[in-house]
């Protein structure tokens, strides 16, 4: 999609969430992550493994590495409403 409508300064990092360096990045799109460990049903991938304590980790791992970003960076949106988005899920 970045090639076909040729925007610029985009780049992926395919892997996972935490084998990278968050403060590289001025950005995040976080779009329904992790959702799958809480509707089974709806799996995407059937070769990983999905549990309730998953996306808690999961859920977790994400507000510190957003918290943890420096200032200046996509931190005080992003944390503030990652939190309000999915600490109560966590939690349930």
């Amino acid at each position: 999609m970045v090639q076909r409508f040729r925007v610029p300064r985009v780049s992926y990092f395919h892997g996972q969430m935490d084998d990278l360096d968050w403060n590289r990045f001025d950005g995040f799109y976080l779009f329904n992550p992790f959702q799958e460990n809480r509707t089974p049903e709806q799996k995407i991938d059937p070769d990983v493994s999905l549990s309730p304590k998953l996306f808690t980790s999961y859920v977790q791992f994400v507000e510190r590495s957003l918290g943890g970003l420096a200032q200046g960076r996509a931190r005080g949106h992003v944390f503030r409403l990652w939190r309000a988005l999915f600490r109560p899920l966590s939690r349930g």
